[in-house]
């Protein structure tokens, strides 16, 4: 998860998305090719989180401003297992 440490200002509401936060997220999603990746990727975000105090819609929302597609809203309750 350190590829997108330049995100965390965003994900906490203080700081905008910049180029190195949208490279670490680009990589992130293509280092993602399995279902196994998807899944960790997600059980990642979702136990890091809240420990960094990361504002659930700021989460939803970088992808899109990265140009990145996901098929999937993150949740403090979702079901990683269910991510394919």
């Amino acid at each position: 998860m350190s590829s997108v440490s330049p995100c965390l200002a965003y994900l906490r509401g203080s700081g905008a998305v910049a180029a190195p936060c949208c490279d670490g997220v680009k990589n992130l999603n293509k280092a993602a090719a399995t279902t196994v990746d998807r899944q960790a990727v997600c059980g990642c975000v979702k136990s890091l989180a809240p420990s960094i105090g990361a504002k659930t819609d700021l989460i939803n929302s970088l992808p899109a401003k990265c140009g990145v597609a996901l098929p999937y809203r993150y949740s403090p309750s979702m079901d990683c297992s269910k991510i394919l």
